[in-house]
């Protein structure tokens, strides 16, 4: 009896330190990840259903990032056994609970998780975003501007890290007299924001820009420091308008569509007749 004590007092023991040790990485996780993202708020920070990567809940959205901080992943999680959609932010929580409405991206799930889903072609558009965004809430400050003032306006929503940025960059080139362009840096590629940072700070942001995109970037230096802030800023306004990748396009109507696109199909889809939202 009194091994058998003995051995249930050192399995709780045990049991104790595993918590213990968990409880302290969540911390520790925690504190990694609100120092990388100063300028958002963050209302909580949990393990995911993935080893080694973090739930985290802010500004309503739900993303997720590894315990150091460094990398951050925006999109949901799919459980393939089960067809069902891991991820759900905060809004939807809450009106799943009020309304009780099942939640039908389960159902949206079990129609791709049997079968490969189609990959774009690398110049079309992906997707049309069902909300618009108002062109006043963009954070524009922690863009660079470039084309044409005075012609129809094209926000995009880039990382210099992102080959499919990298493209439509290229594809825009052409129509700098046609638009007039502001490319929001978002940096997704957390690796990315010091050079990101830098070419916003320099002298001349749009050469700078192609520079880091021919694979070239600034070094970052003391004089880019004060864009990192505009950079944490830039990721906030994303978690608040729930742009969750990039390339993000948005008109001046404000229309949203994700994804790259031809310069005829970025040309028809910009010019086209505003239409009521």
């Amino acid at each position: 009896m009194r091994l058998s004590g003995l051995v249930c007092a050192y399995l709780a023991a045990i049991v104790l330190v595993a918590l213990a040790w968990g409880w302290a990485g969540e911390w520790q996780a925690g504190r990694h990840i609100r120092t990388a993202l100063p300028s958002t708020t963050i209302s909580s920070v949990q393990p995911s259903a993935i080893g080694g990567l973090y739930e985290i809940k802010a500004s309503g959205n739900t993303l997720y990032a590894d315990a150091s901080g460094r990398y951050l992943v925006v999109g949901h999680i799919y459980d393939l056994k089960t067809a069902k959609d891991l991820t759900q932010s905060e809004g939807e929580a809450v009106a799943s609970a009020a309304t009780g409405a099942p939640d039908t991206r389960q159902g949206q799930a079990t129609a791709t998780a049997g079968q490969a889903e189609p990959q774009p072609e690398p110049e079309a558009a992906t997707a049309n975003l069902a909300n618009r965004i108002s062109w006043y809430s963009l954070p524009l400050e922690g863009a660079v501007h470039w084309g044409t003032p005075g012609k129809p306006k094209l926000a995009i929503w880039s990382d210099t890290h992102c080959p499919y940025c990298q493209q439509l960059h290229q594809v825009l080139q052409p129509l700098a007299a046609e638009l007039d362009i502001y490319e929001i840096l978002f940096p997704v590629h957390t690796e990315a924001k010091p050079e990101m940072a830098a070419v916003l700070c320099a002298n001349r942001p749009k050469a700078a820009l192609d520079a880091a995109f021919a694979g070239n970037p600034p070094a970052m230096d003391a004089n880019a420091n004060p864009c990192l802030g505009k950079l944490d800023a830039v990721v906030a306004t994303a978690l608040n308008l729930g742009i969750g990748g990039t390339p993000t396009l948005v008109a001046g109507d404000g229309r949203v569509q994700a994804g790259a696109g031809s310069a005829q199909q970025l040309r028809d889809w910009l010019l086209q007749p505003a239409s009521p939202p």
